[in-house]
């Protein structure tokens, strides 16, 4: 600040009411184009951490997401980067492991930001007492406000909700009217699927008891030695040579659904002939594989339009009450489903 002044032979205070984005009568619109076609001349950046230092907020904000799904996760990413094109904020990508507690974002985080969005987190209920006060519940203690978002929200904080339930109870219906077997391509066994409040299995397990048929779980698990789908496409495979093929496939997502596809043309199976298959998610490549994958579609614009508008209010507002939305997914029908 102190070298574009002395170019232009203005006071440093004059250099900093400009580039500090001051709005006000007391330096003329001249002088004001003036500053900033100097700065930009000579490269001026502010220094964030200064700015931080000095007080003033940091104009960053961190969005966590949740693992390395890149498919999901590059569609949650792109919707948030899109609403904040038109702000004063940068956007901060955090993609911890959640299995090591040291590495969440909210334990002994020191990084400058001005708030917390978490995007589709499933970690214990242990961890939320780590994000807000108990007496409380609105203000964090990282001292930043926090918006959780997805199927998976923290509802004691500022939530962007996603409910899946009525999209995978029209899904798994459409695939019941059409076979007497229908398959869940599942991420957990049904136990464990409980455990995790996901809200896939609890809709399975009741829609199949409505229409009598037996649950089958091909359970999916990760391997280091294999990437998700492809794990996804030996489970699907040894599955159907041991138990023969269902009538319908629902899967955990999408990545699973694409795997499944694959698995079942290595086996000579025509879908949707000899399997109907759907997927969840609504990510963009579904519409490019051959059939097109019927998918139960996550409001990935919604979600980060309603986020952002959640931040924003309470960055300026901290004692606003708490805000939160549902939104619903919906089902697509493609060819894959008949």
């Amino acid at each position: 600040m102190a070298d574009v002044a002395r170019e232009l032979s203005v006071s440093p205070a004059t250099v900093s009411y400009v580039l500090n984005g001051r709005e006000g009568t007391l330096v003329s619109d001249r002088t004001r184009e003036r500053v900033l076609e100097m700065a930009q001349q000579m490269g001026y950046r502010p220094n964030r951490a200064a700015q931080v230092l000095a007080g003033k907020r940091s104009n960053v904000v961190e969005l966590c997401v949740n693992g390395f799904h890149p498919a999901f996760n590059g569609q949650v990413i792109r919707a948030f980067q899109n609403q904040f094109v038109a702000n004063p904020y940068q956007l901060r990508i955090v993609n911890p492991d959640y299995a090591r507690e040291e590495d969440w974002p909210f334990v002994g985080n020191d990084w400058p930001m001005d708030g917390l969005i978490i995007s589709d987190a499933y970690f214990p209920e242990s961890i939320v007492p780590s994000l807000v006060q108990p007496d409380a519940p609105i203000v964090s203690k990282l001292g930043v406000p926090i918006v959780s978002t997805g199927i998976y929200a923290i509802t004691n904080i500022d939530f962007v909700r996603v409910d899946l339930s009525p999209a995978i109870e029209a899904a798994l219906r459409h695939l019941a009217a059409h076979g007497n077997r229908i398959a869940y391509v599942s991420l957990w066994p049904a136990h464990t699927e409980s455990e995790n409040s996901d809200q896939r299995y609890p809709v399975y397990q009741r829609v199949l008891r409505e229409f009598g048929l037996k649950e089958e779980m091909i359970v999916t698990y990760a391997s280091p030695a294999m990437s998700l789908r492809e794990c996804t496409r030996v489970a699907v495979r040894d599955y159907i040579a041991q138990h023969g093929c269902p009538d319908g496939i629902f899967c955990f997502n999408d990545e699973r659904a694409i795997a499944t596809l694959a698995a079942l043309r290595d086996l000579g199976l025509k879908v949707p002939q000899d399997v109907r298959l759907i997927g969840c998610d609504g990510i963009e490549e579904t519409t490019y594989h051959y059939p097109p994958i019927s998918t139960i579609q996550y409001p990935f614009d919604e979600v980060a339009l309603l986020a952002w508008d959640f931040l924003s209010r309470r960055i300026e507002q901290p004692d606003l009450p708490l805000q939160s939305a549902t939104l619903h997914a919906e089902l697509v029908l493609r060819e894959s489903s008949g």
